[in-house]
């Protein structure tokens, strides 16, 4: 179902970056914040009406307005969602109106099984309150849950390279202290195991940049986080969750309506060349759209992946957040030090049996099996 657009000029509240000689003007906001526009209450095409105007990633649900002396292109892009709140009570409202019956009896089993094996934190961060040192610690989590879950895909992606987390971070330093950005997270004392970044416009939550900790695969993180931070939008009174760009399975479950994302592009009507330049960039982006619909993205992720980790041009930057595990005598502590594939089978374990994190009271490994002493009692976790 497509959204009704609003009347909003959007033109106004656009901010430009120029980066090369040629007189074209870049969105901000387009590449680093998946979507998210706008970020900066600023505007030069006034003072620019000789120039090319490239705008990034709007959705069709506005209605895109510019000054009469300006024609411009679109290109249609990627596929977009969103929940649309004002239509229910609460997140439970929702499940209970959309889930069928066996879905909500079996997400529901996901919550409990959370809360009796592990009980995590969720929290937000945002406001002018907010420390900086909170804000880098979870970035830092999640650049680090990024770098595994890609690295075990084999699928290149930017937030693991350390020149874009220093864009996301600096930005994010600004975005969240002026309430126009988020953090959400999950976290087991110390250690995150979803984290999520959030722009915020007006009213719309814009869902940007989640990853998760693979290791709790048979919990549904993806869809725990989002009952949680879904629950935070009612509560603080937005009326959209919009989930950005891209499709995902687990998406498809939260959302009520779908639109597309276009590109703008626009040039002075007494210009040729400078039309040629917004043809070209117009023909650039439905190329790299036909390729998107073909699948033909992910394979080149996968080759960009391949060609810088084997050929050691890219620098990789997994998150030390770990680094002081081993020497701990917390438990959680030495239980998250394990290797990717025991942590894995130790959450498994007690997701089935029902044991809480916090009954473990010693933990070894040898061979490929897991020992627990929970409650005085020796436990084989295989």
């Amino acid at each position: 179902m497509k959204q009704k657009k609003n009347n909003k000029e959007l033109l106004y509240n656009i901010g430009f970056i120029k980066r090369t000689f040629a007189p074209i003007y870049y969105s901000t906001g387009g590449r680093y914040t998946n979507g998210n526009f706008p970020l900066i209450n600023k505007t030069i095409i006034e003072n620019k009406p000789k120039s090319v105007f490239c705008i990034f990633d709007v959705p069709d649900y506005h209605d895109f307005k510019c000054k009469a002396h300006f024609n411009v292109l679109q290109s249609k892009q990627y596929n977009g969602s969103f929940l649309q709140l004002l239509k229910y009570k609460s997140v439970d409202d929702f499940i209970e109106k959309t889930f069928r019956p066996k879905k909500r009896t079996e997400f529901k089993k996901f919550i409990r099984k959370l809360n009796v094996t592990i009980t995590p934190e969720f929290k937000v961060i945002i406001g002018p309150e907010t420390e900086l040192k909170e804000i880098d610690n979870a970035l830092s989590a999640l650049f680090n849950l990024i770098y595994l879950r890609f690295k075990g895909k084999g699928i290149y992606n930017r937030f693991t390279e350390i020149e874009n987390q220093n864009k996301l971070r600096t930005e994010l330093e600004i975005l969240i202290i002026q309430n126009k950005a988020s953090i959400a997270y999950l976290k087991i004392a110390s250690h995150y195991i979803s984290v999520s970044v959030q722009y915020h416009q007006n009213d719309i939550v814009l869902y940007s940049i989640p990853s998760f900790d693979d290791s709790f695969s048979k919990y549904n993180l993806g869809h725990i986080h989002l009952y949680y931070l879904i629950n935070y939008c009612f509560e603080k009174g937005f009326s959209k969750f919009d989930f950005s760009k891209g499709d995902g399975i687990y998406k498809s479950k939260w959302t009520t309506s779908e639109y597309n994302y276009f590109h703008y592009f626009l040039y002075p009507k007494n210009s040729f060349f400078l039309k040629y330049i917004a043809c070209y960039f117009k023909l650039k982006y439905d190329l790299i759209q036909y390729f998107r619909e073909k699948d033909y993205n992910t394979i080149y992720k996968k080759l960009t992946y391949s060609f810088k980790y084997l050929w050691g041009s890219w620098k990789l930057h997994k998150q030390d957040i770990s680094s002081t595990m081993l020497i701990s005598d917390s438990i959680t502590d030495k239980i998250f030090s394990l290797s990717p594939y025991f942590k894995s089978k130790f959450f498994n374990f007690i997701y089935d049996k029902e044991f809480h994190i916090n009954d473990i009271e010693s933990i070894t490994t040898y061979g490929n099996k897991i020992n627990l002493i929970i409650n005085e009692n020796v436990i084989d976790c295989v």
